[in-house]
């Protein structure tokens, strides 16, 4: 299930890209709270959703089982992990890589959670990015030297782009964060594009 920051008669746009996205195949738990609010609770986190009516709740409610319920169901049938090909580690990453800025490598903290690569200076500490990996470019960097392998990603800023490039002296750890952020990609991208109202 994913969700964007304001409502929009075009959902799919590319210029109302979702936030995030709430991998229901994980949830613990789904349950009412409150007079409209539901909660899906995750073991790393909780997630507080309101309807605009009552009514409305319940049958936000008996979609999001039946759509658990569809998971589990295609999870048995094909013996994957997850219906998407990911299993639940890997639904959740976080680590440290080096952010190249200034011809300088700086120390980066980066959580990869629901469609979303968040980028602190350290862990800990306050963000400094929130990326939606929804039409994120990302490309493997061959490296000039020894000292870093690394990766890039490219982003739309309004009408403009953005580059940032990660890197570390690992290349078995670079090469994973790769692979688990074009997993995610793919796995937003063929869900929203496939979305149909």
């Amino acid at each position: 299930m994913y969700y964007t920051t304001e409502q929009s008669p075009n959902t799919q746009s590319k210029g109302n890209p979702p936030a995030g996205i709430i991998s229901l195949h994980f949830a613990t738990s789904i349950q009412p709270f409150g007079k409209k609010s539901i909660k899906i609770c995750f073991p790393e986190a909780t997630y507080e959703l309101e309807a605009p009516e009552i009514s409305n709740r319940s049958k936000w409610i008996k979609g999001i089982l039946d759509l658990k319920t569809t998971y589990a169901k295609l999870q048995k049938h094909t013996g994957a992990s997850s219906p998407f090909g990911i299993n639940q580690t890997d639904m959740r990453k976080e680590g440290a890589l080096e952010l190249h800025s200034g011809n300088k490598w700086k120390p980066r903290y980066l959580v990869l959670v629901d469609g979303m690569l968040l980028i602190f200076s350290a862990k800990g500490a306050l963000r400094n990015h929130r990326i939606p990996l929804y039409d994120l470019e990302l490309d493997s960097v061959q490296p000039t030297d020894n000292s870093r392998f690394s990766f890039k990603i490219r982003l739309r800023v309004g009408e403009e782009s953005k580059e940032m490039e990660f890197g570390n002296t690992s290349q078995s750890v670079v090469d994973n964060w790769a692979e688990i952020l074009r997993k995610h990609k793919l796995l937003i991208e063929d869900f929203i594009n496939n979305f149909t109202f």
